[in-house]
């Protein structure tokens, strides 16, 4: 066998098959790596042939001369990288050489494929990854279990079909691109009976699952490609004047018919099957609900309308990076920079796109993202190059002998779905999906099937120029698979550093309890037990700091890793760990990441050693998150690093005022403290413009649930809010800055409930009301002033909030209802499954419970509870509030509900059923699930605080008169 042959039939299933989320958390990081290394192997097999022969003659086409184009487009790109951030020019142009390797492999797949054998030989290859994909997917979807990833139970059904690529789209772009193919094989004359049989299997796969991914687009691609059919069969009609009686008399349409009818019932009945009655195909769902009713939820206009606003959003921030570089583009490869500060931009100028911020790491169409990151001059050879492809497809079949034309028109139609999704999505950036659509494109311009003159021509080369050329392309394609090499493993180390974290986090709960149950129990039996903790964390510890650091040495843009390992040293717990364990280590990364040596040093003698170390390793976490800004524009760097600065603030202000300090030093400590000050005020900033709204999606922003979000981790802005006010002292400018924040928060809630999303700007509203009832007793006339601010500040979103309260109780009322609806038939399914015959006394007395709760609920004194709340914050301190969370109302009457639903199951020894029906009890209190109740009682809340301090402000006033009248 030929050794480009066997080469390629292996790195062909290997690209398309290879995932393990134990390696890497992407799916195709590893892919374009093997993909490059087949690609150097190539060329240096290839090389070594030419050089024995001392001359080549390469076979080339306008297309390719015009990828080369694009390629020089997108290295000349760089030129922008280098002057917006030089940071990024690594990343570029690992990008751009990327690229270069598929410029090299088109060109050999056009000359390699000079026979029908080697491209069917190819095709065959992609099919049966394919139906290893299919199948897997298919498995995930009904068990949760995936061959090559694991377990995936937490996924929904259509989310489970992730299978090797790594999203329900790709699969299904990457099957859908393989039907082609697939039927190819099933009809073609040649095909042996087993050779038929499996193609007709692939299409069987292929199909349910594209029937269950429920994938838009690709539905969209097959009406693109019965256009391409429609137009192929005119001119195979016109041309050589055959009418349709002609075609349906001859003999080979008749064989064809029966394999046509074949997988036409074999279609049907799986139809009926998926959506007709109720059976294992379908998890035993009622007829339609399985696929007609998710179908039908997908098409309904206001999910079209929300799904394109988001889509919106990413084209129109590609747009507006395109604005700034209009020829050349930002740079191939940054979008994943400047994506999300862009989408910032335009949800902010746009107020209505708020509820669809995300943090886009591609445009979700390849189109736009060239036009972003490579200018007119990229975009513009990419669409010559698709309006050429389009004219030479239909010249070209024109010319094309009879022999040759299945399997142009099945190229054609494998790359047609990938050219749809390209517009809505990004197959361009997965393996094997990329892979496949170049196969196609290189083989149907290729030396076997290009009958079209003009297009084509022969490049020779010489000894001469032939060893200079190749020696270059030799360095480059190298280059590229070095680059790719320190990508893949920068991932893998990243990988390895957040399991290790997230298990030392995890093993710290666990610490914390025992040494709990130790001190009640005061047990010696127990000690061993802790210090086997302690023994696991150490090591969880050493692997995370070693694997993150490794992650950030093999690619320094890997901002992620810069998050995760400020995260491990900017950890009063973990720093601590680490460093009794690998003192020398941390000292190197401290060194490393650390600017303030001189400050450090002059602080020696007033700081113990071990407050210069912690006031060290947080200028070193805060050093790693300037790296990560540079990399990674996630808000949450932003957020870590309001956290760090005003931790260090507060330990200089400490400093500031100790006595014993020198006068010098004071001056010193004002000014880093203002230089810090400008950082965290404008990384608070930064933080809220960049999340812009966007918890409609994303309830780490603003969470529903009251006890959620006054803990830290579920509200930004009163995380915000509650670092800036326990950076040191509270003076003006702090409560300026906090009032930017809520008047910011106020603006987005206010436009989020305009345009029919859910706002409630609370974070502002509890601090300042809670802030003016402290200063009640001994500052009266300032916090007249705040509340007086705060009821004019609120006064149009109270108005809105109060108005949707008294005419939508109603509405409220039904949405719980069809929560208790929805919960009550998961749990009389699940139970009539189990076969205990209990299902319907467990359902009435669910129902029964839960609409006591709802009375209770609907009845409940939210004005008091705001006075207790307010209260209780109004007498501690600021750096307390953050453990003085709320407590929901809506989950303390529903708790009884719960044990409603367990009660009839105490006879049940199979812990596996009682365990389920605990979790669909508890989706009554899951703010994903229920979000109704949980944004009825916010409301209330809201309502009752403003109302709160309106009743404040008015017994300040009474106050006043009471003693002008007593004077």
């Amino acid at each position: 066998m030929d050794i480009m042959n066997f080469l390629w039939l292996i790195t062909i299933p290997l690209v398309s098959l290879f995932a393990h989320l134990i390696y890497t958390d992407s799916y195709s990081v590893p892919k374009h790596f093997f993909l490059s290394f087949s690609a150097l192997i190539t060329f240096i097999v290839l090389y070594a042939r030419a050089l024995r022969r001392k001359n080549i003659t390469m076979y080339c086409t306008i297309f390719h001369l015009f990828f080369i184009l694009f390629w020089t487009a997108s290295l000349l790109s760089i030129i922008n990288t280098a002057r917006v951030n030089p940071y990024l020019i690594k990343g570029s142009l690992d990008v751009s050489l990327y690229l270069l390797v598929y410029v090299f492999l088109s060109v050999f797949f056009s000359n390699y494929l000079e026979q029908k054998e080697k491209i069917e030989n190819m095709l065959f290859a992609f099919l049966i990854a394919g139906v290893i994909v299919a199948a897997n997917g298919l498995l995930n979807y009904y068990t949760g279990y995936d061959i090559f990833v694991g377990l995936s139970p937490g996924l929904f059904y259509r989310e489970r079909i992730r299978s090797t690529i790594g999203n329900v789209i790709f699969v299904a772009n990457f099957l859908n691109m393989l039907m082609p193919i697939a039927l190819y094989f099933y009809f073609r004359k040649t095909s042996s009976n087993l050779m038929k049989s499996f193609a007709f299997v692939s299409v069987t796969l292929f199909y349910l699952v594209l029937l269950v991914g429920n994938v838009r687009s690709e539905y969209l691609s097959w009406i693109v490609q019965l256009i391409f059919m429609t137009l192929f069969g005119l001119l195979e009609f016109g041309k050589r004047k055959r009418s349709l009686k002609f075609v349906l008399s001859r003999e080979i349409f008749k064989e064809k018919l029966t394999q046509i009818l074949l997988i036409t019932v074999v279609f049907v009945i799986a139809g009926i099957l998926f959506v007709g009655f109720p059976n294992i195909l379908n998890h035993n769902k009622r007829m339609g609900e399985f696929i007609l009713t998710s179908l039908s939820s997908r098409f309904e206009t206001k999910v079209i309308n929300e799904d394109l606003m988001r889509r919106k959003v990413a084209w129109l921030s590609a747009i507006e990076i395109w604005k700034d570089h209009k020829v050349f583009g930002q740079g191939v490869g940054t979008y994943r920079f400047f994506g999300g500060p862009t989408v910032a931009k335009v949800c902010n100028k746009v107020p209505k796109y708020r509820a669809a911020w995300q943090l886009f790491d591609t445009v979700h169409n390849d189109y736009l993202q060239v036009l972003a990151e490579t200018g007119l001059v990229g975009f513009g050879l990419m669409i010559t190059t698709f309006v050429l492809l389009v004219i030479y497809v239909f010249k070209n079949y024109e010319k094309l002998p009879a022999e040759k034309k299945a399997v142009f028109m099945t190229l054609v139609l494998t790359f047609v779905p990938f050219a749809v999704q390209m517009f809505f999505c990004y197959p361009v950036q997965i393996l094997p999906n990329s892979l496949l659509a170049l196969f196609s494109i290189s083989a149907g311009v290729g030396r076997y099937l290009n009958e079209r003159e003009g297009t084509k021509f022969n490049v020779k080369m010489s000894l001469k120029s032939l060893v200079p050329l190749g020696i270059l392309l030799l360095i480059l394609l190298t280059s590229s698979v070095y680059l790719r090499a320190s990508r893949f493993l920068s991932a893998v180390y990243l990988r390895q550093g957040k399991v290790a974290l997230n298990s030392v986090m995890n093993l710290y709960d666990i610490k914390r309890y025992k040494d709990r149950e130790n001190s009640k129990a005061k047990k010696a039996d127990n000690i061993e037990t802790s210090s086997s903790v302690d023994d696991e964390i150490r090591n969880d510890l050493l692997t995370a700091l070693v694997s993150l650091y490794n992650s950030i040495k093999f690619d320094h843009s890997n901002g992620l890793s810069y998050y995760f390992l400020s995260h491990l040293l900017g950890n009063d717990e973990t720093f601590a760990s680490v460093r009794k364990v690998k003192k020398d280590f941390v000292e190197v990364i401290l060194k490393e990441y650390n600017g303030k040596f001189d400050l450090l040093k002059r602080l020696e003698e007033v700081l113990t050693e071990n407050e210069i170390v912690d006031l060290q390793r947080l200028y070193s976490s805060l050093d790693l998150l300037n790296h990560s800004e540079r990399f990674f524009a996630d808000p949450v760097v932003q957020l870590a690093k309001v956290e760090k600065l005003s931790k260090i603030i507060k330990k200089l202000s400490e400093v500031q005022i100790k006595q014993g300090v020198s006068s010098e030093l004071r001056s010193i400590l004002k000014a880093e403290i203002e230089v810090l000050y400008t950082a965290l005020s404008r990384s608070a900033l930064r933080t809220i413009y960049e999340y812009s709204g966007g918890w409609v999606l994303y309830f780490r922003i603003k969470n529903p649930d009251i006890e959620i979000a006054t803990r830290i981790g579920g509200d930004v802005y009163r995380e915000l809010i509650y670092y800036i006010g326990t950076s040191g002292q509270l003076d003006s400018r702090k409560i300026d800055l906090i009032k930017q924040i809520s008047d910011f928060e106020r603006e987005v809630c206010l436009d989020l409930e305009s345009n029919g999303y859910w706002g409630i700007p609370d974070a502002g509203l509890i601090f300042f009301t809670v802030l003016a009832e402290k200063q009640a007793s001994t500052n009266k006339e300032w916090s007249k002033q705040i509340l007086r601010s705060v009821l004019d500040d609120y006064h149009k979103i109270y108005d809105k909030i109060a108005k949707k309260l008294r005419e939508g109780e109603e509405f409220f009322l039904r949405r719980t209802t069809d929560l208790r609806e929805s919960v009550s038939t998961l749990l009389w399914e699940s139970l009539h499954k189990s076969q205990l015959g209990i299902e319907d006394k467990t359902v009435q007395s669910f129902r029964k419970a839960f609409d006591e709760a709802i009375r209770k609920f609907i009845s409940y004194d939210f004005s008091r509870y705001v006075h207790l709340y307010i209260s209780e914050l109004s007498k501690a301190e600021i750096s307390d509030w953050n453990s003085l969370y709320a407590t929901s109302p809506w989950k303390y009457f529903t708790s009884p509900v719960v044990f409603s639903a367990l009660n009839h199951l105490q006879s049940v020894g199979d812990m596996s059923i009682v365990g389920r029906i605990f979790k669909i009890s508890q989706l009554m209190v899951d703010p994903f699930y229920a979000t109704w109740p949980f944004l009825y009682e916010r409301y209330q809340i809201f309502k009752s605080t403003y109302e709160y301090a309106q009743k404040l402000y008015e017994s300040l006033l009474k106050s006043d008169t009471k003693e002008v009248f007593t004077r």
